[in-house]
């Protein structure tokens, strides 16, 4: 009988591309488990990277910007449209235009937002707010993002333009005298570190690029004590369920209904 049984599984023939497809799975797990120094059991980072292979459009190995706007907004409660584009390009580590962030670096982000590392948070916010990529925030990037946050709509909705200028540049001073050490007038990733490690608040004071603990806790959850096949049948309509109700495009536009902002870095 046991003769039969081997026998059998010899003759058995995986699908083409089967092995693969396991060695990247496997080499993807093995990177993130190094990244965060086994901060997470290996199962989650297998549910982890088998949730985000079920996010593509077709057969696509590339997270596009509509859905990781969708994820940003419907899973994690980010709703600043100006923000969640800043942080896809933060995501794909200021990759070539047009490539889109990889499998691995969204899976990169995801372990990020569940991270106790406020370290890693904190380099993560500084890639978002370092708008022109110059590794260091100047006062034109701090004053770009005061002008999409609420602080910054109230200051512009006074009634005197010069008041709201006012209000907008006292908004930046205050921020850039937190956190520029040096007095350069410009904030290294070495200061933003310093400064915003330990400090939740002081970490997002250009707008929130990080999800809050609920929703982060919710999310592992949703991930957490359950196989792989069980994530791919319970998440293998994830893509069109982020996309039903509302698509990010009529988001956006609700949002730049409301709040008319339209800027350019030179």
């Amino acid at each position: 009988m046991k003769q039969q049984v081997a026998a059998c599984k010899s003759t058995v023939k995986l699908p083409r591309g089967f092995k693969g497809r396991e060695r990247r799975f496997n080499m993807q797990v093995s990177v993130l488990m190094s990244a965060f120094d086994d901060e997470f059991d290996e199962s989650l980072i297998k549910n982890v990277v088998t949730y985000v292979k079920l996010l593509p459009a077709g057969d696509s190995s590339i997270i596009d910007k509509t859905i990781f706007a969708a994820q940003m907004i419907e899973v994690f409660g980010i709703s600043n449209i100006f923000v969640i584009d800043q942080m896809y390009r933060a995501a794909g580590r200021g990759s070539s235009a047009g490539r889109g962030v990889t499998i691995v670096e969204y899976c990169r982000l995801l372990c990020i937002f569940m991270s106790k590392d406020g370290g890693k948070k904190s380099d993560f916010a500084f890639d978002v707010y370092d708008a022109l990529h110059s590794g260091c925030i100047s006062r034109k990037e701090i004053t770009l993002y005061m002008r999409n946050q609420d602080l910054g709509r109230v200051a512009e909705n006074m009634n005197d333009d010069e008041d709201a200028e006012d209000g907008i540049q006292f908004l930046v001073q205050t921020v850039m005298e937190a956190l520029d050490i040096d007095g350069n007038d410009c904030v290294d990733r070495e200061e933003f570190q310093i400064k915003t490690k330990d400090d939740n608040l002081m970490r997002e004071c250009l707008g929130a690029c990080l999800p809050d603990v609920l929703k982060v806790k919710e999310f592992r959850e949703m991930l957490e004590n359950k196989t792989t096949f069980q994530i791919m049948q319970t998440h293998r309509y994830e893509r069109r369920k982020n996309l039903r109700h509302q698509t990010v495009a009529e988001k956006e536009s609700y949002i730049q209904s409301l709040y008319p902002v339209t800027l350019e870095l030179q």
